[in-house]
């Protein structure tokens, strides 16, 4: 299998050109990350990583019953978990390679309508890093959601990031605020209409 790419929690291979297999990254490799991010503070690393591992093991398990949920296998990118490291799922582009096309805005609209639906299965995504967390499935050509380790049952979790705009001060969002700043506004429009307190309490275990 040849790799290619790599985040914080996984090291991503091609199986075929459909379907790529994930498998958890090293400690070092974490360390690593943590470290370009935070800086050399050991009490602050150690803390980060306890907290992000933690929540990673909470948002397999939830993410292994999403797996068997029929309605949503699709928007996840039809995940087959080998282990609790590792999984298979959908080959995708990336929506960070469509940020300087016209398609770019209606692929976000679908975005947002997956978020819906997780939603509506009383799930969310806690992270909102749309360019590189998203993408377009080769095999379906819809947008897929690609990382389970930010996941949450909580809808009070939810609301709160939906008041504060968490999205604003993530990467995706900081990383079009400085590169596409006419794009920027006009995501930060189409989200403030659909990631809302009414549509979360509209969707929200709608279908449990």
């Amino acid at each position: 299998m040849n790799k290619i790419g790599e985040g914080y929690y996984y090291t991503v291979y091609e199986m075929s050109p459909t379907r790529v297999m994930k498998k958890e990254t090293s400690y070092e490799s974490k360390l690593a990350k943590l470290q370009s991010w935070y800086g050399n503070d050991s009490r602050l690393l150690e803390e980060k990583i306890s907290h992000l591992e933690e929540s990673s093991k909470k948002s397999i398990a939830l993410s292994k019953r999403l797996a068997e949920t029929p309605e949503l296998k699709a928007v996840l990118g039809n995940p087959m978990f080998v282990n609790d490291s590792e999984y298979e799922q959908d080959k995708a582009t990336l929506l960070e390679s469509f940020l300087d096309q016209e398609n770019f805005l209606p692929l976000l609209h679908e975005y947002i309508q997956a978020n819906f639906l997780l939603w509506a299965f009383g799930y969310g995504d806690v992270v909102h890093n749309f360019t590189f967390n998203a993408g377009v499935s080769v095999v379906t050509n819809k947008v897929i959601l690609l990382d389970f380790n930010e996941l949450t049952q909580d809808k009070e979790s939810i609301a709160k990031d939906i008041e504060t705009q968490k999205w604003t001060n993530q990467a995706s969002m900081l990383g079009l605020k400085r590169k596409y700043p006419d794009l920027y506004s006009q995501v930060e429009a189409l989200f403030g209409s659909g990631f809302n307190i009414d549509n979360v309490d509209k969707y929200w275990a709608s279908r449990c």
